[in-house]
């Protein structure tokens, strides 16, 4: 367990997670600089490590990835704090997680990318056959200047809710939110705020059980929505064509900032 500064190599640390290693905890710690701050990489599945715990660290200036976790199960990404300022490319990612099942819990971080990147990006989780336990992400916020807020693919049985984002790239891909392939997945109560680009994007080939509804989705640019090749340019018209949103909301959310998420409109009050 690594538990405070003084365990923690600096600048930068990488942390390898095998099939050996199980209920691994990394809190209250301050990574800096480095490619990446934490990689807990396990083996393949089935074999992959379990209970993994990083909460309550500060990880700042990365240039690749913030946290990487990959195939684990049963792990907790939770209160973390990602910042960066450096230049770098905009394929920098605050929270990388990829290959993994069970329950899992990605919650209450906030992630500011002052120079761009993705805030968390969720590949292949929970897409097991016979997988019946869901990763949720619910409670993070999500400020970058150029890049997307929270990207889901290829993943079954994944909850958002409750996460606000706020993507203010100037490209016309810089969604706050995107879904590319998977199903059963649930996507409500988020605030999905997007700059020049989509407030959500969605590619789906079978999206019969996957709900969306009970969000507040904004864009300053001319769609507010793309789904399986086309655009949509305002709520209704992404109701009709999508069947998704039927309860949701288009307003300002009012940000104390831009990169303070907490909001100040009335009208979200009690919305979802």
């Amino acid at each position: 367990m690594i538990q405070s500064l003084a365990d923690l190599p600096i600048p930068g640390s990488i942390i390898g997670m095998t099939s050996g290693n199980e209920n691994f905890t990394i809190r209250d710690n301050i990574f800096r600089y480095g490619s990446q701050g934490v990689l807990a990489s396990g083996s393949g599945y089935p074999a992959r490590s379990q209970n993994l715990v990083i909460e309550n660290n500060v990880f700042y200036n990365q240039r690749n990835i913030g946290i990487d976790v990959h195939n684990q199960r049963n792990f907790t990404v939770r209160n973390n704090t990602v910042f960066k300022n450096i230049p770098n490319v905009i394929t920098y990612l605050g929270i990388d997680v990829t290959d993994v099942n069970e329950s899992n819990e990605i919650s209450g971080n906030t992630i500011t990318l002052q120079t761009g990147g993705h805030g968390i990006n969720i590949n292949s989780a929970n897409n097991i056959l016979g997988e019946i336990n869901r990763t949720k992400t619910f409670n993070n916020m999500i400020y970058t200047s150029n890049g997307m807020g929270i990207k889901l693919w290829n993943s079954v049985r994944s909850d958002l809710s409750f996460n606000n984002i706020n993507s203010q790239g100037p490209d016309f891909d810089d969604y706050a939110f995107e879904i590319v392939g998977g199903d059963s997945n649930y996507i409500k109560n988020n605030i999905f705020v997007a700059n020049a680009a989509k407030a959500f994007s969605g590619t789906l080939s079978n999206p019969l059980f996957t709900i969306s509804d009970y969000n507040n989705l904004v864009s300053n640019g001319p769609n507010i929505g793309f789904w399986n090749n086309t655009n949509y340019s305002d709520l209704p018209s992404w109701r009709t064509g999508t069947w998704f949103d039927l309860n949701s909301i288009s307003v300002d959310p009012l940000f104390i900032s831009s990169t303070d998420l907490h909001v100040l409109a009335d009208t979200l009050n009690e919305a979802g």
